[in-house]
């Protein structure tokens, strides 16, 4: 609506624009040929050769006034294109458009401030987003040096449990030959005391002295077997700390260092209790 009107102002502007123009131009041209009438009216009839004479003078002037008349003309013509830019001059700068244009800027102006406004906070959120990122990649590269270290330690633990292990293993046959030859010098003691042994009486101190090696023997077993009990108790205890949900992953499965692990302990026929 307000557009309309606008259009409207502007048509019937430059309508009343046009009047104007054609009205001074017609006023120009009125008064142009009322002095022409005038000078033609001065005039007057000759009969006598100076009357004659003096009327071609007259003529001549009036021919120069028609010139000049026709100069007069074009720089009426000149004059009113002068006063149409003038106007129009005077148009572009009115109160009204010079408001308009105030108006115009004033809102520009807002825009523009506002464009800026939200550059700065995009450029800020940006920077924001990018130390966010620059940071949880500096975590991560740490995680991963860190699981990288822990993975690490847990092969060496798992080599080491399957070193003790098998150690273990050792130690329990040497034991239990050990047991067995302790059992049968128990046996032969047993004989001993019920009565003589034939063919054994010429050997009987030396029969008790290897008793009593075999007997520290075991017992240094013994204590060699409690402290590698103990020491794979640390291990275990040390890796479950250490190594939390490596036994399983998320979907139940077991994990590679756990079949690892069996795999090792397998190899070296140690028994397995399957869960």
């Amino acid at each position: 609506m307000m557009e309309n009107r606008q259009r409207y102002r502007k048509k019937h502007a430059s309508h009343q624009d046009r009047f104007m123009r054609e009205q001074m131009r017609h006023l120009v041209t009125q008064m142009l040929w009322k002095r022409l009438i005038l000078i033609v009216s001065q005039l007057k009839p000759t009969r006598t050769p100076t009357q004659q004479k003096h009327g071609m003078l007259q003529n001549t002037c009036v021919l120069n006034k028609l010139e000049n008349l026709k100069k007069l003309t074009k720089l009426a013509d000149k004059q009113s294109e002068k006063i149409d830019l003038l106007q129009k001059r005077v148009g572009h700068y009115s109160l009204k458009n010079i408001n308009k244009r105030d108006e115009t800027a004033q809102k520009n102006l807002q825009l523009l401030r506002d464009a800026q406004r939200l550059a700065r906070k995009k450029t800020r959120d940006l920077e924001f987003v990018k130390q966010k990122f620059s940071v949880q990649r500096e975590q991560n590269e740490e995680l991963g040096k860190n699981i990288s270290k822990i993975q690490c330690d847990i092969q060496c633990m798992a080599d080491r449990l399957g070193t003790e292990v098998a150690k273990k293993v050792s130690t329990q046959k040497s034991n239990s030959k050990l047991r067995q030859q302790l059992k049968r010098l128990r046996q032969i003691q047993a004989e001993w005391t019920n009565g003589p042994v034939p063919g054994l009486t010429d050997e009987n101190e030396h029969l008790r002295q290897q008793l009593v090696t075999l007997t520290n023997k075991i017992q240094e077993s013994d204590i060699l077997i409690n402290n590698h009990y103990f020491e794979i108790d640390e291990l275990k205890d040390k890796l479950s700390d250490e190594s939390t949900n490596t036994t399983k992953l998320e979907d139940g499965s077991f994990s590679d260092n756990m079949r690892l692990c069996v795999i090792q302990l397998s190899g070296l026929e140690v028994a397995t209790e399957k869960n």
